[in-house]
């Protein structure tokens, strides 16, 4: 389903401008590469959208929940991890932009 919607001929046009540009050393904050990093975004998220109303595409998301939880269920029961996360924990708050 998603090669068929990334074969698309706009999706392809504008995809091929992007890796054109990226080949030619383009800045990735010119507006017209931004241009073409928001249409290849929008094409995406419209392939998207179209997939996850399809029953696959609402099973895989379905799984993926599962899998997300129960890594998360994981990475709470793992001590060693949750020892790295308060160690990474800033001991000092960090200052604001107002205090500048």
């Amino acid at each position: 389903f998603l090669q068929k919607c990334r074969a698309d001929s706009s999706y392809a046009k504008v995809d091929r401008d992007l890796n054109e540009a990226k080949l030619r050393g383009a800045d990735m904050n010119d507006p017209a590469v931004q241009s073409l990093m928001e249409k290849k975004f929008a094409a995406e998220k419209s392939c998207d959208d179209r997939y996850a109303a399809q029953a696959r595409g609402k099973q895989c998301l379905a799984g993926e929940d599962k899998r997300r939880q129960a890594l998360e269920k994981a990475l709470k029961a793992d001590k060693q991890y949750q020892s790295l996360l308060k160690k990474a924990e800033p001991s000092v708050p960090l200052m604001g932009s107002e205090q500048l």
